[in-house]
């Protein structure tokens, strides 16, 4: 399967956490080193390795602590700074 080195995905993501609405692209471009489905497996694997991170944080925070804290408490405590 041959793809159109011209392809360009788009994914929103949040720009700051002073915004409220605001979103940025980021553009991700298909070329001699990656094909599209590269492009689709590595953004997969950024995403799921987002939502383990705050549960591996929330684990440990529990080991050393005997609190109980989810995974969005975790993130939303750490990203308020």
């Amino acid at each position: 399967m041959s793809i159109n080195p011209n392809v360009v995905i788009y994914r929103k993501q949040t720009i700051d956490s002073f915004s409220k609405s605001s979103a940025k692209k980021t553009v991700y471009y298909v070329d001699e080193n990656f094909t599209l489905e590269d492009i689709i497996l590595l953004n997969k694997l950024a995403v799921k390795y987002e939502e383990e991170k705050w549960l591996r944080i929330s684990s440990r925070f529990y080991d050393k602590t005997g609190k109980r804290l989810t995974p969005q408490e975790a993130k939303k405590r750490l990203e308020q700074t």
